[in-house]
């Protein structure tokens, strides 16, 4: 198929595609296409199987207004983000002379991150029990909240990943395919060896690591 018959489900195909071989975490991909297709199906409501090379900055620009009405400004830039990548990569493919989005800009509002109150996190400390799902989900919680880790980055640390005198651990290929560092206090120390020593224990004894102890 020629470029300039590519269809826009075949190019978004195609694009997941791209970002697997770039090296792109599984979620992200997922977005990616689902972002897509919510705009592909906008753009083939009043006509079938769209080509890639008929969109214009008219169709891009009805599109993210029908979005602005139902989101707000933070969740409408993460839409149009999508979209000035993809056709970016149609450009940088020679699947299309220039991008559609190439005009249009959107803000994305600057916000602090939004951190549970004290009392929360005590009541979700509180709830963790002595058993081995409580030890494990109080370390959890205390390196979520000292470190500002993401709960994905977090779920993906490994033991050598925590470094007990410097009070760090590292992530390797965190959100934008980015390494970074966390930080935790003393109390997390604690909870994390607690953690650690009772898990050693389960297998020292051959023990479920899911086993409850009792």
């Amino acid at each position: 198929m020629a470029p300039q018959d590519l269809t826009l489900d075949a190019a978004t195909e195609a694009f997941g595609l791209s970002r697997q071989i770039r090296g792109c975490t599984e979620a992200t991909i997922r977005n990616y296409r689902n972002d897509l297709g919510r705009f592909r199906v906008f753009a083939e409501k009043d006509r079938a199987n769209v080509l890639l090379r008929d969109l214009t900055l008219l169709d891009c620009q009805r599109y993210l207004t029908a979005l602005r009405s139902s989101m707000n400004q933070t969740s409408l830039h993460h839409y149009a983000t999508g979209l000035y990548v993809f056709f970016r990569w149609c450009v940088e493919g020679e699947l299309l002379p220039k991008s559609p989005m190439q005009s249009i800009k959107t803000i994305c509002p600057y916000m602090l991150p939004k951190a549970p109150p004290p009392e929360h996190v005590e009541q979700l400390l509180r709830a963790c029990g002595s058993d081995w799902h409580g030890v494990r989900n109080r370390a959890l919680i205390s390196v979520l909240v000292d470190s500002g880790l993401r709960r994905a980055e977090a779920l993906r640390l490994r033991i050598q990943d925590g470094n007990f005198v410097d009070r760090t651990l590292f992530v390797q290929q965190a959100k934008g395919q980015q390494d970074k560092t966390g930080h935790f206090g003393a109390e997390t120390a604690t909870a994390l060896r607690r953690w650690l020593n009772l898990r050693v224990e389960c297998v020292s004894r051959k023990l479920p690591l899911r086993q409850q102890r009792q």
